[in-house]
């Protein structure tokens, strides 16, 4: 898994581990599947490091490349459909709260962010 470039998270290396975190720090999971050849992915990558800084202290922030066979687990576990990006909300648990499938604005992804952090 990998962390978004910020000072506040290191990188995760599996999903026990992000699973792990999210239950010591009492904080839901923000998964961004994408891959590196998806336009509407890099476009929302701004708006994700942008919502990362105004929401790390209430959320989990991880990204998983779809592309890369060392997160195999996390995609065949959560993501639902073959279209990116999606994004998926889970609780400390690992349950999902909610999935949004295709491209979110800044906006609408801090909105979804303010419900699930509570």
């Amino acid at each position: 898994l990998e962390p978004f470039p910020s000072e506040i998270h290191r990188e995760l290396t599996s999903l026990e581990e992000a699973l792990a975190i999210a239950r010591r720090d009492h904080k839901p999971i923000f998964v961004h599947f994408y891959a590196n050849w998806c336009g509407w992915c890099i476009k929302m990558e701004p708006g994700i490091r942008a919502a990362e800084s105004e929401f790390a202290h209430g959320v989990v922030f991880v990204k998983v490349n779809v592309d890369d066979p060392r997160y195999s687990e996390f995609v065949s576990r959560y993501k639902s459909t073959p279209s990116l990006p999606e994004n998926v909300f889970l609780r400390q648990d690992g349950s999902v709260i909610t999935t949004v499938k295709g491209y979110m604005s800044r906006d609408q992804l801090a909105g979804k962010l303010k419900k699930i952090s509570g």
